[in-house]
């Protein structure tokens, strides 16, 4: 039954505040890792897809570089936050509120360039891939060229609403997190004054525990 001590062990060490951060910290490292390699598989499956397509092969070269620079780009900002939540314990007593408020701004990090990414997908298949943007708008009996800029405009059109998407995301969970930080400075504000407060308390009581020298009259 060691083992089993062993375990119940560490996790009761999981009440350490540094304790948790650096298990957090390292699960958002793995997190960017994951991310990272998942991009890179997807890219490489893209392209092995389209191989035998000569007409898609642009496209997809440059919709797989694309999502290669999306997953370099998450997994920057999930170590970024790994670093910063590494060393939330020099600045607030709290441990959940902190990481909470940056968990919270790497949410919206990374919805947003998410969705950045897409909307940029979505307007390089409708300039180098426009058949995969044809469950969209059928345009069988439409004119070549008519048809072409049906998918350009469609492609901007996704493009934008994307990004609109993703500074809405982005913002949205920004606010949520300062809430968070807001409450967590609230907390630590306070247990500052009273730690003022008792440290006063303490140097008055022992200043009238002191006997005065002075003869009496």
């Amino acid at each position: 039954m060691r083992y089993l001590r062993a375990v119940v062990n560490r996790i009761d060490s999981l009440e350490s505040d540094d304790t948790f951060r650096r298990y957090f910290s390292f699960g958002l490292k793995c997190s960017g890792v994951l991310t990272l390699s998942v991009s890179i598989l997807v890219g490489f499956v893209l392209l092995y897809w389209v191989r035998e397509t000569p007409s898609l092969i642009t496209g997809a070269i440059l919709s797989a570089a694309i999502i290669i620079h999306f997953g370099i780009a998450a997994a920057m900002l999930y170590w970024h936050r790994a670093r910063k939540i590494t060393g939330l314990g020099q600045e607030s007593h709290l441990t959940f509120g902190p990481i909470l408020g940056v968990t919270g701004r790497l949410t919206g990090e990374i919805f947003c360039i998410f969705f950045i990414t897409l909307g940029i997908l979505a307007l390089i298949c409708s300039i180098f891939m426009p058949s995969s943007l044809g469950f969209l708008f059928p345009v069988s009996g439409i004119p070549g060229g008519f048809a072409f800029f049906i998918f350009i405009l469609t492609g901007l059109i996704l493009c934008f609403l994307c990004v609109l998407i993703a500074m809405f995301l982005l913002v949205l969970f920004y606010i949520m997190a300062e809430y968070s930080s807001l409450i967590g400075d609230i907390a630590t504000n306070i247990k500052g004054i009273e730690t003022i407060l008792l440290k006063a308390q303490t140097t008055s009581a022992s200043h009238e525990e002191i006997p005065s020298n002075e003869p009496k009259t």
